[in-house]
């Protein structure tokens, strides 16, 4: 985690958390995942320009944007809302 984190702050990007996934299925090897939050808009901007580049461990990353927590609260009262209305037409859910 400190590696990665090191990693954006070094190119100036200011880090709110890091977060690593991991694989519960073999022990809980790392699985080369990372959630980054950083702090602004100009470190957002920073952190998209370390796209493709080279990381930590050797490794050439990819920096790709997610949603917010605003957006996805949007999202899931979407959903729960569709589904609400499938289920009051008596349509049939797949999950």
């Amino acid at each position: 985690e400190s590696d990665v984190t090191s990693h954006f702050k070094e190119r100036g990007v200011e880090v709110k958390s890091t977060r690593l996934v991991y694989n519960k299925r073999d022990g809980g090897s790392f699985r080369g995942v990372a959630f980054v939050d950083v702090k602004d808009k100009e470190s957002f901007e920073k952190a998209l320009q370390l796209n493709q580049k080279m990381g930590p461990l050797g490794r050439v990353i990819k920096v790709l944007p997610t949603k917010t927590e605003a957006e996805l609260s949007v999202i899931v009262r979407n959903r729960e809302s569709k589904l609400s209305d499938m289920r009051r037409e008596g349509k049939e859910l797949r999950e």
